[in-house]
């Protein structure tokens, strides 16, 4: 998955590392066990053009508690909510960005459920 992003970018194993202030050996090791690291994976995130936590989710690592969603039923809301503000004004974009960081974060009650991996 990994790779394919990368190939996707045009960004070899070698660019990859240098952008991401990773070494090789640690991502070639990565990409060869198919093992996700979430803290190489954090790094690996913005030269992807990626979210963390999007990252984290593709290649079916465990999301950490610190980037996990607080309420794991809100997804369910995010269709309406995006019918609602695609495209809107400039100022009222503005206005939701401001109401949504003024939002209250809670604190997790359950576990955060495993993605299915898709691949």
């Amino acid at each position: 998955m990994l790779e394919r992003l990368a190939g996707l970018r045009q960004l070899d194993i070698g660019a990859l590392a240098q952008l991401s202030d990773v070494a090789e050996l640690e991502l070639r090791t990565m990409f060869n066990s198919g093992a996700p690291n979430p803290s190489l994976l954090r790094r690996l995130a913005p030269v992807l053009g990626l979210h963390t936590a999007d990252l984290i989710a593709m290649v079916g690592a465990d999301v950490p508690d610190a980037i996990a969603p607080a309420d794991t039923t809100a997804g369910s809301l995010v269709p309406c909510l995006v019918r609602q503000t695609v495209a809107p004004p400039p100022k009222k974009m503005d206005a939701l960005r401001k109401f949504v960081a003024s939002l209250p974060q809670e604190e997790s009650t359950e576990p955060v459920p495993r993605p299915p991996v898709y691949e």
